[in-house]
């Protein structure tokens, strides 16, 4: 720790006291303790946004045949219209929590694939697995800017690779390189983001 090491210093040159030098290190780790559960929550949150994504799409999934039409329909958009009021929620009154934005991103990402499969499944409307994964893809993008999210930023990569898959990127066509780039160049601002805010806050 660098704080030690000044101090150190600082008391060799009888510069600061010894009880000036315990005040200054009891603050310092008073400030870094928060870090450490500020990641917990942080990682609670994802986990528990994963969990409560999932549970709904089985509970719907498991009494799905017996909903008409009408309510099909309905249940295929609550889920995101509630997850769309979380992450407006989350920005206007939760802007500075991390474990908030990571956690309303994930499910606004999920409940935005599910409300897509659901709607393709009542209306038996035609496509393929890479056609709904580009789909996806694409309406998740900006949920990495809007929410300044960095699992929104992986789970895109990751759609984006199932998505480079599916189209047999490597003896695909040149249109199937085009797009999967693009879609990668998209995601790069963020990281680039977060890389200058890492060098100006050091």
């Amino acid at each position: 720790m660098s704080v030690r090491n000044d101090l150190k210093i600082l008391l060799e040159a009888n510069i600061i006291t010894k009880d000036t030098a315990d005040e200054i290190l009891a603050f310092y780790q008073e400030q870094e303790a928060p870090t450490s559960s500020n990641r917990l929550f942080v990682a609670f949150a994802i986990f528990g946004a994963l969990l409560v994504s999932l549970g709904l799409i089985l509970i719907v999934a498991h009494n799905w045949d017996q909903f008409s039409l009408s309510v099909k329909t309905v249940f295929a958009f609550c889920p995101l219209l509630a997850s769309q009021v979380l992450a407006g929620y989350c920005l206007l009154r939760k802007s500075d929590a991390m474990a908030w934005k990571e956690g309303t991103a994930i499910s606004l990402i999920f409940c935005l694939g599910a409300c897509m499969a659901m709607i393709s499944q009542i209306y038996q409307i035609a496509g393929s697995l890479e056609a709904f994964m580009l789909t996806w893809v694409l309406l998740s993008i900006p949920a990495i800017y809007i929410m300044r999210s960095s699992m929104a930023s992986l789970l895109c990569i990751a759609g984006i690779t199932i998505y480079g898959c599916q189209v047999n990127y490597w003896s695909g066509t040149e249109s199937s390189y085009f797009i999967c780039w693009l879609l990668l160049i998209a995601v790069v601002p963020y990281y680039l983001h977060i890389w200058r805010s890492g060098r100006s806050g050091n």
